[in-house]
Protein backbone atom coordinates (compact mmCIF):
# COMPACT_ATOMS: atom_id res chain seq x y z
CA UNK A 1 0.00 0.00 0.00
CA UNK A 2 1.37 3.43 -0.94
CA UNK A 3 1.75 5.92 1.88
CA UNK A 4 2.82 9.53 2.29
CA UNK A 5 6.35 8.23 2.94
CA UNK A 6 6.33 6.80 -0.61
CA UNK A 7 5.54 10.24 -1.98
CA UNK A 8 8.32 11.83 0.08
CA UNK A 9 10.75 9.22 -1.18
CA UNK A 10 9.64 9.96 -4.73
CA UNK A 11 10.51 13.61 -4.11
CA UNK A 12 13.93 12.52 -2.75
CA UNK A 13 13.76 14.88 0.24
CA UNK A 14 12.05 14.90 3.61
CA UNK A 15 10.67 18.42 3.17
CA UNK A 16 9.93 18.71 -0.55
CA UNK A 17 8.78 21.91 -2.22
CA UNK A 18 5.33 22.21 -3.76
CA UNK A 19 6.77 21.59 -7.23
CA UNK A 20 8.63 18.49 -6.07
CA UNK A 21 5.54 17.16 -4.34
CA UNK A 22 3.43 17.59 -7.46
CA UNK A 23 5.99 15.82 -9.62
CA UNK A 24 6.27 13.02 -7.05
CA UNK A 25 2.52 12.49 -7.05
CA UNK A 26 2.48 12.44 -10.85
CA UNK A 27 5.13 9.69 -10.88
CA UNK A 28 3.24 7.82 -8.17
CA UNK A 29 0.07 7.87 -10.28
CA UNK A 30 1.94 6.80 -13.41
CA UNK A 31 3.25 3.74 -11.56
CA UNK A 32 -0.26 2.89 -10.43
CA UNK A 33 -1.66 3.21 -13.94
CA UNK A 34 1.17 1.15 -15.44
CA UNK A 35 0.65 -1.56 -12.86
CA UNK A 36 -3.10 -1.61 -13.52
CA UNK A 37 -2.55 -1.82 -17.29
CA UNK A 38 -0.12 -4.73 -17.04
CA UNK A 39 -2.15 -6.72 -14.53
CA UNK A 40 -4.16 -9.66 -15.83
CA UNK A 41 -7.86 -8.88 -15.85
CA UNK A 42 -9.68 -10.89 -13.24
CA UNK A 43 -13.42 -10.42 -13.44
CA UNK A 44 -13.92 -12.50 -10.33
CA UNK A 45 -11.75 -10.25 -8.20
CA UNK A 46 -13.57 -8.05 -5.73
CA UNK A 47 -10.52 -6.05 -4.68
CA UNK A 48 -11.00 -2.46 -5.92
CA UNK A 49 -8.09 -0.61 -7.53
CA UNK A 50 -6.65 2.11 -5.32
CA UNK A 51 -7.92 5.57 -6.19
CA UNK A 52 -5.24 7.78 -7.73
CA UNK A 53 -3.76 10.64 -5.78
CA UNK A 54 -5.02 13.89 -7.27
CA UNK A 55 -3.28 17.25 -7.33
CA UNK A 56 -5.62 20.20 -6.84
CA UNK A 57 -4.09 23.45 -8.02
CA UNK A 58 -5.94 26.42 -6.56
CA UNK A 59 -6.14 30.03 -7.74
CA UNK A 60 -7.50 32.60 -5.30
CA UNK A 61 -6.64 35.75 -3.40
CA UNK A 62 -4.28 35.32 -0.41
CA UNK A 63 -7.02 36.33 2.03
CA UNK A 64 -9.32 33.62 0.66
CA UNK A 65 -6.51 31.05 0.73
CA UNK A 66 -5.82 31.85 4.38
CA UNK A 67 -9.51 31.58 5.27
CA UNK A 68 -9.94 28.20 3.60
CA UNK A 69 -6.63 26.86 4.92
CA UNK A 70 -7.64 27.79 8.46
CA UNK A 71 -10.87 25.85 7.92
CA UNK A 72 -8.82 22.78 6.93
CA UNK A 73 -9.89 22.75 3.27
CA UNK A 74 -6.50 23.20 1.56
CA UNK A 75 -4.19 20.50 2.94
CA UNK A 76 -0.79 20.13 1.31
CA UNK A 77 -0.33 16.61 2.67
CA UNK A 78 -2.61 14.15 0.85
CA UNK A 79 -5.88 13.39 2.59
CA UNK A 80 -8.52 11.17 1.01
CA UNK A 81 -6.26 11.02 -2.01
CA UNK A 82 -6.15 14.79 -2.67
CA UNK A 83 -3.25 17.20 -2.26
CA UNK A 84 -3.74 20.98 -2.61
CA UNK A 85 -1.11 23.24 -4.15
CA UNK A 86 -1.17 26.96 -4.98
CA UNK A 87 -1.18 27.47 -8.75
CA UNK A 88 0.81 30.60 -9.55
CA UNK A 89 -0.62 32.33 -12.63
CA UNK A 90 2.41 34.64 -12.82
CA UNK A 91 4.59 31.65 -13.77
CA UNK A 92 4.39 29.53 -16.89
CA UNK A 93 1.89 26.77 -16.09
CA UNK A 94 4.13 24.15 -17.72
CA UNK A 95 6.83 24.94 -15.16
CA UNK A 96 4.58 24.12 -12.21
CA UNK A 97 4.01 20.44 -12.81
CA UNK A 98 0.91 18.39 -13.33
CA UNK A 99 -2.50 19.21 -11.85
CA UNK A 100 -5.69 17.15 -12.07
CA UNK A 101 -8.16 19.72 -10.73
CA UNK A 102 -8.14 23.51 -11.03
CA UNK A 103 -9.97 25.04 -8.07
CA UNK A 104 -10.72 28.77 -8.19
CA UNK A 105 -12.62 31.54 -6.49
CA UNK A 106 -12.89 33.69 -9.60
CA UNK A 107 -15.78 35.73 -8.24
CA UNK A 108 -13.23 37.45 -5.97
CA UNK A 109 -11.34 38.74 -9.01
CA UNK A 110 -13.63 40.86 -11.12
CA UNK A 111 -12.80 44.15 -12.82
CA UNK A 112 -15.28 46.96 -13.42
CA UNK A 113 -15.45 48.23 -17.01
CA UNK A 114 -16.03 51.81 -18.13
CA UNK A 115 -19.73 51.12 -18.80
CA UNK A 116 -20.26 49.68 -15.30
CA UNK A 117 -20.07 46.02 -16.30
CA UNK A 118 -17.75 43.43 -14.80
CA UNK A 119 -15.21 41.10 -16.43
CA UNK A 120 -12.62 38.63 -15.22
CA UNK A 121 -9.20 39.95 -14.26
CA UNK A 122 -6.40 39.63 -16.82
CA UNK A 123 -4.78 36.75 -14.95
CA UNK A 124 -8.03 34.76 -14.94
CA UNK A 125 -8.59 35.44 -18.65
CA UNK A 126 -5.08 34.14 -19.36
CA UNK A 127 -5.74 31.11 -17.19
CA UNK A 128 -8.97 30.35 -19.07
CA UNK A 129 -7.11 30.56 -22.40
CA UNK A 130 -4.52 28.09 -21.11
CA UNK A 131 -7.23 25.68 -19.95
CA UNK A 132 -8.91 25.57 -23.37
CA UNK A 133 -6.40 23.00 -24.61
CA UNK A 134 -6.04 21.07 -21.33
CA UNK A 135 -9.19 18.99 -21.45
CA UNK A 136 -7.83 16.55 -18.88
CA UNK A 137 -7.98 19.21 -16.14
CA UNK A 138 -11.25 19.32 -14.22
CA UNK A 139 -12.16 22.95 -13.44
CA UNK A 140 -14.19 23.46 -10.27
CA UNK A 141 -16.29 25.19 -11.18
CA UNK A 142 -16.40 26.09 -14.90
CA UNK A 143 -15.94 29.85 -15.18
CA UNK A 144 -19.00 30.30 -17.40
CA UNK A 145 -21.16 28.67 -14.72
CA UNK A 146 -19.82 30.76 -11.84
CA UNK A 147 -20.77 33.92 -13.78
CA UNK A 148 -24.43 32.98 -13.29
CA UNK A 149 -24.36 34.11 -9.65
CA UNK A 150 -22.73 37.48 -10.33
CA UNK A 151 -25.86 39.27 -11.57
CA UNK A 152 -28.66 39.64 -9.02
CA UNK A 153 -31.25 40.32 -11.71
CA UNK A 154 -30.42 37.11 -13.57
CA UNK A 155 -30.45 35.23 -10.26
CA UNK A 156 -33.90 36.63 -9.45
CA UNK A 157 -35.22 35.54 -12.83
CA UNK A 158 -33.90 32.02 -12.26
CA UNK A 159 -35.23 31.85 -8.71
CA UNK A 160 -38.71 32.70 -10.01
CA UNK A 161 -38.71 29.14 -11.40
CA UNK A 162 -38.73 27.71 -7.86
CA UNK A 163 -42.51 27.60 -8.13
CA UNK A 164 -42.11 24.59 -10.44
CA UNK A 165 -40.10 22.56 -7.91
CA UNK A 166 -42.10 19.83 -6.19
CA UNK A 167 -41.79 20.22 -2.43
CA UNK A 168 -43.23 18.39 0.57
CA UNK A 169 -46.91 19.03 1.20
CA UNK A 170 -47.54 22.37 2.88
CA UNK A 171 -44.17 23.90 1.92
CA UNK A 172 -43.64 26.53 -0.77
CA UNK A 173 -40.41 28.17 -1.93
CA UNK A 174 -39.93 31.37 -3.87
CA UNK A 175 -37.68 34.34 -4.53
CA UNK A 176 -38.40 37.75 -3.01
CA UNK A 177 -40.54 39.99 -5.20
CA UNK A 178 -38.27 42.52 -6.86
CA UNK A 179 -37.82 45.23 -9.44
CA UNK A 180 -34.76 46.47 -11.34
CA UNK A 181 -33.97 50.20 -11.18
CA UNK A 182 -31.44 52.27 -13.09
CA UNK A 183 -32.06 55.33 -10.91
CA UNK A 184 -33.64 56.18 -7.58
CA UNK A 185 -34.99 59.48 -8.95
CA UNK A 186 -38.48 59.93 -10.29
CA UNK A 187 -41.84 61.00 -8.94
CA UNK A 188 -43.50 57.91 -10.39
CA UNK A 189 -41.33 55.46 -8.46
CA UNK A 190 -44.01 54.50 -5.88
CA UNK A 191 -46.44 53.64 -8.68
CA UNK A 192 -43.78 51.51 -10.40
CA UNK A 193 -43.21 49.60 -7.17
CA UNK A 194 -46.93 49.07 -6.57
CA UNK A 195 -47.48 47.81 -10.12
CA UNK A 196 -44.73 45.23 -9.49
CA UNK A 197 -46.54 44.01 -6.38
CA UNK A 198 -43.96 45.54 -4.05
CA UNK A 199 -44.71 47.23 -0.75
CA UNK A 200 -42.32 48.68 1.83
CA UNK A 201 -40.13 47.76 3.62
CA UNK A 202 -37.46 46.92 1.04
CA UNK A 203 -33.92 45.62 0.79
CA UNK A 204 -31.96 47.44 -1.93
CA UNK A 205 -28.89 45.75 -3.45
CA UNK A 206 -26.47 46.60 -6.29
CA UNK A 207 -26.98 44.57 -9.46
CA UNK A 208 -23.45 43.10 -9.29
CA UNK A 209 -23.46 40.52 -6.51
CA UNK A 210 -19.76 40.20 -5.63
CA UNK A 211 -16.14 40.77 -6.54
CA UNK A 212 -16.16 44.54 -7.04
CA UNK A 213 -16.19 47.57 -4.76
CA UNK A 214 -19.59 48.39 -3.24
CA UNK A 215 -21.22 45.14 -4.44
CA UNK A 216 -22.27 44.50 -0.83
CA UNK A 217 -23.43 48.08 -0.10
CA UNK A 218 -27.11 47.67 0.75
CA UNK A 219 -29.97 49.48 2.41
CA UNK A 220 -33.05 48.62 4.45
CA UNK A 221 -35.74 51.09 3.38
CA UNK A 222 -38.89 51.67 5.45
CA UNK A 223 -40.97 53.85 3.12
CA UNK A 224 -41.17 54.55 -0.61
CA UNK A 225 -40.17 58.19 -0.21
CA UNK A 226 -36.83 57.18 1.31
CA UNK A 227 -35.68 55.47 -1.91
CA UNK A 228 -34.69 58.81 -3.44
CA UNK A 229 -32.19 59.28 -0.62
CA UNK A 230 -30.23 56.27 -1.92
CA UNK A 231 -28.94 58.19 -4.94
CA UNK A 232 -25.15 58.08 -4.51
CA UNK A 233 -25.44 55.75 -1.50
CA UNK A 234 -26.19 52.43 -3.22
CA UNK A 235 -24.72 51.84 -6.71
CA UNK A 236 -27.08 51.63 -9.66
CA UNK A 237 -28.33 49.68 -11.46
CA UNK A 238 -29.86 48.09 -8.42
CA UNK A 239 -32.43 45.51 -7.38
CA UNK A 240 -35.20 46.49 -4.96
CA UNK A 241 -36.52 43.44 -3.11
CA UNK A 242 -39.33 43.07 -0.64
CA UNK A 243 -38.13 42.62 2.93
CA UNK A 244 -39.72 39.49 4.41
CA UNK A 245 -40.07 39.38 8.19
CA UNK A 246 -38.42 36.14 9.29
CA UNK A 247 -37.91 36.20 13.04
CA UNK A 248 -34.36 37.53 12.84
CA UNK A 249 -32.87 34.18 11.74
CA UNK A 250 -31.62 33.22 8.29
CA UNK A 251 -30.37 29.81 7.23
CA UNK A 252 -27.11 29.35 5.33
CA UNK A 253 -27.58 26.31 3.12
CA UNK A 254 -24.23 24.93 1.94
CA UNK A 255 -23.88 22.57 -1.02
CA UNK A 256 -20.85 20.34 -1.69
CA UNK A 257 -21.68 18.28 -4.75
CA UNK A 258 -24.65 16.17 -3.67
CA UNK A 259 -24.21 16.92 0.05
CA UNK A 260 -26.26 19.65 1.73
CA UNK A 261 -26.03 21.02 5.26
CA UNK A 262 -27.59 24.00 7.01
CA UNK A 263 -26.49 26.43 9.73
CA UNK A 264 -28.62 29.20 11.31
CA UNK A 265 -27.29 32.74 11.54
CA UNK A 266 -28.52 35.91 13.22
CA UNK A 267 -30.21 38.18 10.71
CA UNK A 268 -32.09 41.48 10.45
CA UNK A 269 -34.88 41.65 13.04
CA UNK A 270 -38.49 41.87 11.97
CA UNK A 271 -39.39 45.34 10.77
CA UNK A 272 -42.36 47.19 12.22
CA UNK A 273 -42.72 50.94 11.88
CA UNK A 274 -43.48 52.32 15.35
CA UNK A 275 -43.68 56.01 14.49
CA UNK A 276 -43.56 58.46 11.60
CA UNK A 277 -39.80 58.98 11.38
CA UNK A 278 -38.16 61.89 9.57
CA UNK A 279 -36.76 61.09 6.09
CA UNK A 280 -33.20 60.54 7.34
CA UNK A 281 -34.47 57.80 9.69
CA UNK A 282 -36.43 55.92 7.05
CA UNK A 283 -33.46 53.91 5.82
CA UNK A 284 -30.47 52.02 7.19
CA UNK A 285 -27.29 51.54 5.15
CA UNK A 286 -25.09 48.50 5.77
CA UNK A 287 -22.39 46.33 4.21
CA UNK A 288 -23.54 42.71 4.01
CA UNK A 289 -19.96 41.44 3.59
CA UNK A 290 -19.15 42.60 7.12
CA UNK A 291 -22.27 41.64 9.02
CA UNK A 292 -25.99 42.15 8.84
CA UNK A 293 -27.59 44.71 11.18
CA UNK A 294 -28.84 42.31 13.85
CA UNK A 295 -30.13 45.23 15.93
CA UNK A 296 -32.34 48.01 14.59
CA UNK A 297 -33.29 51.45 15.94
CA UNK A 298 -36.36 51.39 18.17
CA UNK A 299 -38.59 53.12 15.60
CA UNK A 300 -37.95 50.28 13.08
CA UNK A 301 -38.80 47.20 15.13
CA UNK A 302 -40.36 45.71 18.23
CA UNK A 303 -37.92 42.80 18.15
CA UNK A 304 -35.08 44.09 20.31
CA UNK A 305 -32.41 41.58 19.29
CA UNK A 306 -31.82 38.48 17.21
CA UNK A 307 -30.28 35.18 18.14
CA UNK A 308 -28.50 32.35 16.34
CA UNK A 309 -30.68 29.91 18.28
CA UNK A 310 -33.09 28.38 15.75
CA UNK A 311 -36.79 29.09 16.29
CA UNK A 312 -39.33 26.38 17.01
CA UNK A 313 -40.19 26.06 13.32
CA UNK A 314 -37.12 25.30 11.20
CA UNK A 315 -36.97 25.00 7.40
CA UNK A 316 -38.02 21.64 6.01
CA UNK A 317 -34.80 19.77 5.17
CA UNK A 318 -36.36 17.79 2.35
CA UNK A 319 -37.52 21.05 0.78
CA UNK A 320 -34.05 22.59 1.12
CA UNK A 321 -32.49 19.57 -0.59
CA UNK A 322 -34.99 19.91 -3.44
CA UNK A 323 -34.11 23.60 -3.82
CA UNK A 324 -30.40 22.69 -3.74
CA UNK A 325 -30.93 20.13 -6.51
CA UNK A 326 -32.80 22.73 -8.60
CA UNK A 327 -29.98 25.25 -8.20
CA UNK A 328 -27.28 22.61 -8.80
CA UNK A 329 -28.90 21.69 -12.10
CA UNK A 330 -29.60 25.25 -13.29
CA UNK A 331 -26.27 26.71 -12.21
CA UNK A 332 -24.06 23.72 -13.01
CA UNK A 333 -22.03 24.24 -9.83
CA UNK A 334 -20.38 21.83 -7.41
CA UNK A 335 -19.59 24.40 -4.69
CA UNK A 336 -22.25 26.93 -3.76
CA UNK A 337 -24.55 28.11 -1.03
CA UNK A 338 -27.85 29.90 -0.71
CA UNK A 339 -29.56 31.91 2.02
CA UNK A 340 -33.10 31.08 3.09
CA UNK A 341 -35.53 32.73 5.47
CA UNK A 342 -38.79 31.33 6.78
CA UNK A 343 -41.54 33.91 6.31
CA UNK A 344 -43.32 34.88 9.50
CA UNK A 345 -46.58 35.60 7.68
CA UNK A 346 -47.88 32.73 5.58
CA UNK A 347 -49.36 33.47 2.14
CA UNK A 348 -53.05 33.10 1.37
CA UNK A 349 -53.19 30.16 -1.03
CA UNK A 350 -56.91 29.51 -1.46
CA UNK A 351 -58.02 26.00 -0.71
CA UNK A 352 -54.51 24.62 -0.24
CA UNK A 353 -52.83 24.73 3.14
CA UNK A 354 -49.36 26.30 3.39
CA UNK A 355 -47.53 25.55 6.61
CA UNK A 356 -44.15 27.01 5.66
CA UNK A 357 -42.96 29.56 3.10
CA UNK A 358 -39.25 29.51 2.27
CA UNK A 359 -37.81 32.62 0.62
CA UNK A 360 -34.41 32.20 -1.10
CA UNK A 361 -32.80 35.61 -0.72
CA UNK A 362 -29.28 35.02 -2.08
CA UNK A 363 -27.02 32.52 -3.87
CA UNK A 364 -23.21 32.45 -3.59
CA UNK A 365 -20.43 30.58 -5.37
CA UNK A 366 -17.88 28.74 -3.18
CA UNK A 367 -18.91 30.07 0.27
CA UNK A 368 -16.80 29.65 3.41
CA UNK A 369 -18.81 26.61 4.65
CA UNK A 370 -18.47 27.81 8.22
CA UNK A 371 -20.38 25.83 10.83
CA UNK A 372 -20.55 22.43 9.16
CA UNK A 373 -19.53 19.03 10.49
CA UNK A 374 -16.81 17.07 8.64
CA UNK A 375 -16.71 19.84 6.04
CA UNK A 376 -13.11 19.14 4.87
CA UNK A 377 -13.94 15.49 4.16
CA UNK A 378 -17.17 16.45 2.33
CA UNK A 379 -15.22 19.07 0.37
CA UNK A 380 -12.63 16.54 -0.77
CA UNK A 381 -15.31 13.99 -1.65
CA UNK A 382 -17.13 16.56 -3.79
CA UNK A 383 -13.95 17.43 -5.69
CA UNK A 384 -13.11 13.78 -6.33
CA UNK A 385 -16.66 13.06 -7.50
CA UNK A 386 -16.46 16.00 -9.90
CA UNK A 387 -13.09 14.75 -11.21
CA UNK A 388 -14.44 11.22 -11.74
CA UNK A 389 -17.43 12.52 -13.69
CA UNK A 390 -15.10 14.75 -15.71
CA UNK A 391 -12.89 11.77 -16.56
CA UNK A 392 -15.92 9.78 -17.67
CA UNK A 393 -17.03 12.71 -19.85
CA UNK A 394 -13.57 12.88 -21.44
CA UNK A 395 -13.66 9.15 -22.23
CA UNK A 396 -16.94 9.75 -24.07
CA UNK A 397 -15.30 12.46 -26.16
CA UNK A 398 -16.37 15.50 -24.15
CA UNK A 399 -14.29 18.66 -24.25
CA UNK A 400 -14.26 21.21 -21.47
CA UNK A 401 -14.96 20.60 -17.81
CA UNK A 402 -17.93 18.49 -16.78
CA UNK A 403 -20.55 20.28 -14.66
CA UNK A 404 -23.83 19.60 -12.91
CA UNK A 405 -25.74 21.72 -15.47
CA UNK A 406 -28.86 19.97 -16.66
CA UNK A 407 -28.40 16.96 -14.38
CA UNK A 408 -31.60 15.43 -13.01
CA UNK A 409 -32.17 15.27 -9.31
CA UNK A 410 -34.91 17.72 -8.43
CA UNK A 411 -38.61 16.90 -8.57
Amino acid sequence: MHTWADIQQEASVLEPSADQLMQAIVQHNKRQLAAAASATADTASTTPSPAPLLVVGYVMKPSREEQLSTAGLLHLLPQDGLSFMPFDTTRLPEKQGHIDILLHKGSDELVTTADGGVVWSDRLLQLQDWLKTRFHICVVDPFENTKKVLDRLQLSLMLNQLKHVRLPSGVVARAPRYIHLDSFDGAGLPDILTSAGLHAPYIVKPLVACGVKHSHSMALVLLDDALQQLQGQVPVPAVVQEFVNHGGVQYKVYVLGEKVFVTPRASIPDVQLNSDPPPQDQLLLFDSLGSLPTQLPAHMTQQQHTSTAPPAVQPDMQALEAVAAFLRSHLGLTLFGFDVVVAQQLPVTGASSTNQELVVIDVNYFPNYRGGTDTPALFRAALRQCWEKHQHSCLLGGQGSWSWAGTPGYP
